[in-house]
């Protein structure tokens, strides 16, 4: 590129006019170049641009106004003035049309438009003033070859970093900057097919960016980019540079699975030198294999967890394609164990079996108290009894990545039934002895007193009380049955209450009416002095199978009572006064 440099004539002329003072009578903006120190925007030789100049007449009188071409220098020639002699009246504005043709063997360069202008008044009297000179860039010269990133994928081309330089329009975009950076106004970006053909263009103004992404494209597919940079002048240069897309994604399935491992498969991508396998559970993937092949055994999993995998596939340049399908699958679990056998074992031992055992899976049993492991082969396990104990046996799964268990309850030899619960009076005039049951037993032996009264398999019995025998005491026993004999005995007891009645009932047997009086002698009975004779607050009769056929309360307490019974049937009944708290039951008769 370049520069013509101002003839001495030309720089005696700038000198002149510079020291020239401007009259403030006249103001002049230029709209276009002010705000750019008077560059005007880069032209080609044998290109042209139009500009205004507008003047105000400041003054209090009419003058016409006219621009002098005749110190333009050099670009005198270039200019044409539209009505370049102006009538302007006082406060008035005009504008002046400039066109500047730059000749066609114009050298690259800057050159210099001084604006001289004459005011004649109506007296004839001219008031010269001048304005700041123009600058007019020739450029010629397009701009440095682009630089500028591809970035292929699967489906996508990306460019980035279109970046470019021209000298002589930079001039301008330093002053201009919203005009274009480094003197490039924009970048054309071109996207090519194999056959030369446009697959997309875009055009971007610099000053907005300097990259753009093309969609839809092919994989595996040998595209072209070109980016063009175009100077504010117009002068453009180009670089082209090849594109290969990145092979598809690959589809990814699963084969075969079992409990550690999966087995993976996935389609051929076009273009591909290599694959790249991830696991993806994990919000980071991690990769587990680069390969030629379309299948991997993904080993050291867990049992019955689910895990998820893609595929990128590779071409020779090492481009990866987008990730494929994201493929969730689950190892398999192991399975809780199914054991058959007994629910108790004797001193002779007994055998038990894992129906289920997966054959590349291997088992594991423990027992607990009172037992022991005599033998075990495959799925199967022989115990003994060491003892008579509730026990357990245990057998595991497992897989070398995960386990199962399960627990069954057995008793070694003959444990004594546990705790015996005493439910009294329940039902009425009888009461339950409950014990929890026990996994091997055949029946249980019940004794009330060391007399057997049940061989039964029931938990709980009920036995019939003694009411006529105050503070009598009851011994309970039992003792479980199993396929190892018959065990201890478990013991309890329960007492009746002892006979302190606070209340005579009476006659008995009776017809008619029943009283209710105090027992004056229980003070005596008891050996509580100053005993306090209870009041009659409620009565309530029933039979012996507990149905209620008399109920009453009375609303004011006393000490006695007398209740109709004629309506009963013949038959033992029970009164009990004052049901709930401090109740006291009493049978008669009714005949």
């Amino acid at each position: 590129m370049k520069t013509i440099t101002l003839t001495l004539a030309t720089i005696a002329l700038l000198l002149f006019i510079n020291n020239k003072t401007c009259a403030q009578d006249f103001t002049v903006a230029i709209g276009t170049t002010d705000k750019c120190a008077g560059y005007i925007q880069p032209l080609k030789a044998g290109a042209s641009i139009q500009f205004q100049i507008k003047v105000t007449n400041n003054r209090t009188d009419t003058c016409t106004v006219s621009i002098d071409k005749g110190p333009m220098g050099i670009t005198s020639s270039w200019v044409t003035i539209d009505n370049n002699s102006q009538v302007l009246f006082p406060q008035q504005s005009a504008t002046f049309l400039l066109t500047v043709n730059v000749p066609s063997n114009t050298q690259e360069g800057t050159y210099v438009m001084f604006l001289y202008f004459n005011a004649y008044d109506k007296a004839n009297l001219n008031h010269p003033f001048n304005y700041n000179a123009q600058t007019v860039i020739v450029d010629n010269t397009p701009p440095s070859v682009p630089s500028f990133l591809v970035s292929p994928t699967s489906t996508k081309v990306s460019v980035s970093s279109c970046s470019s330089f021209d000298a002589m329009s930079s001039i301008y975009t330093n002053y201009n900057s919203s005009s274009g950076i480094a003197g490039i106004k924009s970048y054309t970006i071109t996207l090519e097919n194999p056959d030369n053909s446009v697959k997309g263009i875009q055009t971007i103004n610099a000053t907005s960016g300097n990259s753009y992404t093309f969609e839809n494209v092919s994989p595996d597919t040998n595209y072209k980019v070109k980016v063009t940079a175009t100077d504010l002048a117009g002068n453009a240069s180009s670089k082209e540079i090849a594109a290969t897309t990145a092979p598809a994604p690959p589809t990814l399935s699963s084969s075969t699975k079992s409990f550690c491992h999966i087995t993976l498969n996935w389609s051929v991508s076009g273009g591909a030198t290599s694959y790249e396998l991830f696991n993806s559970t994990a919000s980071q993937p991690v990769l587990l294999t680069t390969t030629t092949d379309t299948s991997f055994v993904v080993a050291g999993l867990t049992s019955g967890t689910n895990n998820k995998f893609f595929v990128k596939a590779f071409n020779s340049s090492g481009l990866g394609s987008d990730a494929g399908n994201i493929l969730s699958d689950s190892t398999l679990s192991v399975p809780a164990p199914t054991i058959i056998g007994p629910t108790s074992i004797c001193s002779a031992g007994a055998s038990f079996t894992v129906t289920n055992l997966p054959a590349e899976c291997s088992l594991e049993w423990n027992h607990g108290a009172g037992l022991t492991l005599f033998s075990s082969s495959g799925n199967s396990a022989t115990f003994k009894a060491t003892g008579d104990s509730v026990s357990w046996i245990e057998a595991t799964i497992d897989s070398g990545c995960g386990t199962a268990s399960k627990t069954i309850n057995v008793d070694a030899g003959t444990p004594k039934p546990g705790p015996i619960r005493i439910e009294f009076n329940a039902p009425p005039k009888r009461f339950t002895a409950i014990i929890n049951g026990m996994v091997s037993a055949i029946s249980y032996n019940w004794y009330l007193d060391g007399v057997l009264i049940y061989n039964t398999t029931s938990t709980a019995v009920i036995f019939q009380r003694q009411l006529n025998n105050c503070g009598h005491v009851y011994y309970v026993d039992v003792a479980m049955v199993n396929g190892c004999g018959t065990s201890l005995i478990s013991h309890a007891e329960v007492s009746e209450p002892p006979c302190y009645n606070s209340y005579i009932v009476y006659p008995n047997p009776v017809s008619t009416e029943i009283n209710i009086t105090q027992n004056t002698n229980l003070s005596v009975s008891t050996g509580i002095e100053n005993y306090e004779p209870k009041v009659v607050k409620s009565i309530k009769i029933i039979d012996n199978n507990g149905f209620t056929f008399i109920s009453k309360k009375f609303d004011k307490a006393a000490k006695e009572a007398s209740i109709n019974i004629s309506g009963l049937k013949v038959g033992s009944y029970q009164i009990i006064i004052n049901e709930g708290e401090g109740q006291e039951s009493h049978s008669f008769i009714k005949y």
